[in-house]
């Protein structure tokens, strides 16, 4: 795929270090990470993971970035593992 000369190093962008290896080889935060990747893999859906998203000069390192190869749209899916940081995400979101 178009992401695959563009991974991001194993150090990440996002601070702390990977831990976790899916089947299809590259470094995730999770397990829930994992799962993901997996699903993602076995649904043979293309994914990158944490690959830079520039938004008004501002970069940002969303956890799977996904093409829909049809309509050439990307999305963006952020895992939000903990319940502290989800609910701080959602007050975020609704201001």
């Amino acid at each position: 795929q178009r992401w695959e000369a563009t991974r991001a190093p194993i150090q990440g962008r996002k601070g702390g270090r990977r831990k976790s290896r899916p089947p299809r080889g590259e470094m995730v935060r999770s397990k829930s990470e994992v799962i993901i990747a997996n699903a993602l893999a076995h649904g043979n859906i293309a994914y990158s993971y944490e690959q830079p998203l520039k938004i008004d000069n501002v970069t940002k390192y969303p956890d799977f970035t996904i093409e829909d190869a049809e309509s050439g749209r990307d999305f963006y899916w952020e895992h939000c593992g903990r319940h502290a940081a989800c609910a701080k995400l959602s007050s975020a979101l609704e201001r």
